[in-house]
């Protein structure tokens, strides 16, 4: 296999910090793992997140970290609604259970928010924002009634 040029690991390594969205494979499909946490922003979140509910590392079960994701999405496409509610409209409410959500939001509808999340949104003030509405308990694992 050839080895990768500086430019080709330079522009996976941009592309892992401005995704949006994890993977498709079988692991992240059974966990309904759906956001990419080596995202800056949304890192940001992860982090903050960990640092306010003191969680310690690693700091969720895989269904806390479904859980984790389901808020902060909502929370992302509330932001978003703000912006563009045209398009945030779009956007699924939920994260889906049944299928990765790379299968719903793509192309100019995926590449909009996602220049939305890296780009427009003030994260500082979203940072602050989230940390007042997120009152899950991260502590516990939820209940998959």
């Amino acid at each position: 296999m050839p080895q990768k040029t500086a430019v080709e690991i330079a522009y996976e390594a941009q592309k892992r910090a401005t995704g949006l969205f994890t993977g498709v494979c079988p692991y992240t499909l059974e966990h309904h793992y759906h956001l990419n946490i080596n995202n800056t922003v949304i890192n940001a979140f992860y982090e903050d997140t960990i640092r306010r509910h003191k969680l310690g590392h690693p700091p969720f079960g895989d269904e806390q970290r479904a859980a984790w994701e389901n808020t902060i999405w909502k929370f992302l496409r509330s932001r978003y609604m703000k912006y563009e509610p045209k398009y945030a409209r779009m956007l699924p409410k939920e994260l889906p259970r049944d299928e990765h959500i790379s299968e719903k939001v793509l192309g100019w509808l995926e590449d909009y928010f996602k220049t939305f999340i890296n780009y427009t949104m003030d994260v500082p003030e979203a940072l602050e924002l989230f940390a007042k509405e997120d009152k899950t308990d991260y502590k516990k694992e939820p209940r998959s009634d």
